[in-house]
C-alpha cells in the first residue's frame, strides 16, 4: 500500500512516518552549522537544525550580510510560559529561536501519545487542551475522530473543521 492509498482512506500513518516528521524538526545542527558558530564564537550545540540555522542568521545578518535581522525580537511571556509547562531548559532568547525549540517539544509530545494511544479514525476521543492536563469528564465533549494527518493534527467527524493535536486530546475507554 502507498502512501497515498492510506491516506486517502484516512487510514494513520505508521510510527515510522511519525519518525520521519520529528527528524526535520529535530535534526542536528550539520558539521559546516557548528563551524561557522565556533569561528563566531556562538554556541548552537543545544539547538536543533532549523534553530541553529536562525541563531546564525540572527547573529550574521548585520555583520556579515549587510542587511537588518527583524528576527531579533526578543522571547514573549507566553513563550517563556509554555517552555516552563513543557520543562525547556535554555530557552533563546530570540522569539524564533524560541518557537523552533516550543515546536520541536510539541513534536515529541505528539509522538509520545500517537504511539501510546494508537490514534486512529472512527476513535471516540475527548479534548483536554493543554497536553494531557486533567478535566472532569463531564466536561468534556465526546469526539469521533475522522482524520490522523502525519504532522499530529486530528480531526474530527462532525466538527467546524478546526483540528486538534494528538497531545491534546484522549481516548475514551
Amino acid at each position: 500500500m502507498t502512501k497515498e492509498y492510506l491516506r486517502s482512506k484516512r487510514i494513520p500513518l505508521s510510527p515510522p512516518e511519525w519518525f520521519c516528521v520529528k527528524l526535520k524538526f529535530m535534526k542536528n545542527p550539520t558539521a559546516l552549522q557548528y563551524k561557522i558558530a565556533s569561528l563566531c564564537n556562538i554556541d548552537i550545540s543545544k539547538l536543533t537544525f532549523r534553530g541553529a540555522a536562525a541563531m546564525l542568521k540572527i547573529e550574521l545578518a548585520q555583520d556579515v550580510l549587510g542587511i537588518d535581522c527583524v528576527e531579533k525580537e526578543k522571547t514573549t511571556l507566553a513563550q517563556q510560559d509554555i517552555a516552563q509547562e513543557l520543562k525547556i531548559i535554555d530557552l533563546s532568547d530570540y522569539r524564533k529561536i524560541a518557537r523552533l525549540q516550543i515546536e520541536a517539544a510539541f513534536v515529541i509530545l505528539n509522538e509520545q501519545s500517537f504511539l501510546k494511544y494508537k490514534f486512529a479514525p472512527g476513535m471516540k476521543v475527548k479534548y483536554v487542551g493543554w497536553p494531557h492536563k486533567d478535566h472532569p469528564d463531564e466536561e468534556l465533549e465526546q469526539l469521533t475522530i475522522s482524520t490522523v494527518k502525519d504532522d499530529g493534527r486530528v480531526y474530527f467527524k462532525m466538527s467546524s473543521g478546526i483540528p486538534a493535536y494528538v497531545n491534546q486530546i484522549l481516548p475514551i475507554f
